[in-house]
């Protein structure tokens, strides 16, 4: 009996023992996870604190190069090149130089280039919160485009003439074309639409030339341009080089009314006169009435545009007989003659006064367009002042020009003659009718 009283008591102590040992090893193992969570934190908090300490290093570093390279460093590079002075501009300007240069420089006297000024310097003059103090005023704007315009020189050249570098320069002719095209194109170049503003038109032609119902001359010129890198195909013309066609109507004067520079080289002038707005205008019959009775019992001839061989014969654009077999039609030839040379003096006139018109400009085509379109307003500005040129210069444009018109490519084609396939016929009683109306003089002689 004691001895099972023994053995019961002994696996009592053995399993007391065990759960004491169970219990041990559980407090044990809570205690080590408890003390490696709190080492694992301490070791975050530590390594984050050593990140910071690094950053605060880095930026105290970085802080002190700063201000040692502030009162260490070599001297910066001016913006401005010191041998770029423009003194020629400020004696200029200053009345310094004889007044004469003005007309030379910028094909206008001082007066007309103060009365242009004062047309675009709201939208030409430098920021005046621009911490430069040197900043490019309006007048130097204006007075380095037109500089440029006029010669046929490179950005180079002429920046270093009133002391700027090419790159500013280029940036100021773009900001000066654009302004003259936006402030000046309604205004300076407009087609008359009213019936009065016709009228006048077509009583000034007759009075000087003695042609009826004239409203404009008719024709295309060529601006040299580099050669694109898309599509260059497109812009090589008939002169063998690259270009945009340019069409343009003048008045009595010389005088652009219309123009329209959006085609290559290669597009016939037919083409372009065929997508023109001016074409629109005729086409559409949007004008007023101002057709005439020449002859009684004859049809009206309705307002009339010049042009050479290379257009279609239409009811409203008159050229010239291909072969004379009267009197009559020998007359009109003569009297249209005298009315086309209009327009190529006014080319002859544009090209000699704004020379950078004959060689291909520094500039990307999309911008050769607007600064093609401010030669034109800038010709009839200075031609409404009745600015004078070089007579032997202005001739000799002209004979250049003619040389370039007078080619095979030149002459109506039969394709886009076909555009206007169902005007021809008006074309022909209209011209038939005018050369009767001129042969009435050759009777009364």
């Amino acid at each position: 009996m004691f001895k099972m009283a023994s053995d019961n008591e002994r696996k009592i102590v053995v399993i007391t023992v065990l759960n004491l040992l169970l219990t041990t090893v559980s407090i044990a193992l809570r205690l080590h996870t408890f003390i490696a969570v709190q080492l694992f934190l301490k070791h975050q908090e530590i390594k984050q604190h050593l990140m910071l300490a690094i950053e605060d290093k880095n930026r105290a570093l970085y802080r002190y190069k700063l201000l040692r390279n502030r009162f260490l460093r070599k001297k910066r590079r001016q913006w401005k090149n010191a041998d770029r002075i423009g003194i020629w501009w400020q004696n200029i300007w200053k009345g310094n130089l004889p007044e004469e240069e003005w007309l030379v420089n910028f094909r206008m006297s001082r007066e007309d280039f103060s009365d242009l000024l004062q047309k675009v310097k709201l939208y030409i003059s430098p920021n005046p919160n621009s911490f430069r103090p040197d900043a490019v005023s309006a007048a130097k704007k204006l007075a380095m485009t037109l500089y440029y315009l006029k010669g046929q020189g490179s950005l180079r050249t002429t920046g270093d003439r009133f002391g700027v570098a090419p790159s500013t320069l280029s940036l100021v002719i773009r900001q000066v074309c654009q302004t003259i095209v936006k402030v000046l194109s309604s205004k300076v170049i407009r087609f008359p639409t009213s019936e009065h503003e016709l009228r006048e038109l077509i009583a000034r032609f007759e009075n000087k030339f003695g042609f009826p119902q004239v409203v404009g001359c008719l024709d295309c010129t060529h601006i040299p341009i580099k050669q694109p890198v898309e599509n260059s195909q497109d812009y090589f013309c008939h002169e063998m080089r690259y270009s945009l066609n340019v069409q343009a109507v003048c008045d009595e004067r010389g005088l652009f009314i219309d123009f329209d520079c959006s085609w290559p080289g290669s597009a016939h002038d037919t083409n372009v006169f065929a997508n023109s707005a001016i074409s629109k205008l005729f086409t559409e019959k949007t004008l007023p009435n101002v057709d005439r009775t020449l002859l009684q019992g004859d049809i009206a001839v309705p307002p009339l545009l010049i042009g050479d061989s290379a257009y279609p014969l239409l009811p409203n654009l008159m050229k010239e007989y291909e072969a004379c077999y009267s009197n009559e039609q020998a007359l009109f030839n003569e009297m249209l003659r005298s009315v086309r040379s209009q327009i190529e003096c006014a080319f002859g006139r544009l090209k000699t006064r704004w020379c950078i018109l004959n060689r291909p400009m520094d500039f990307a085509l999309e911008v050769v367009p607007t600064i093609v379109y401010a030669c034109f307003i800038l010709h009839n500005f200075c031609e409404s002042r009745e600015l004078e040129q070089n007579p032997e210069s202005v001739h000799n444009q002209i004979i250049e020009e003619r040389q370039n018109q007078s080619c095979q490519h030149h002459t109506a084609i039969e394709a886009v003659n076909k555009l206007y396939a169902n005007y021809g016929s008006d074309g022909t009683k209209v011209r038939e009718n005018l050369a009767k109306y001129f042969g009435q003089f050759l009777m009364q002689e």
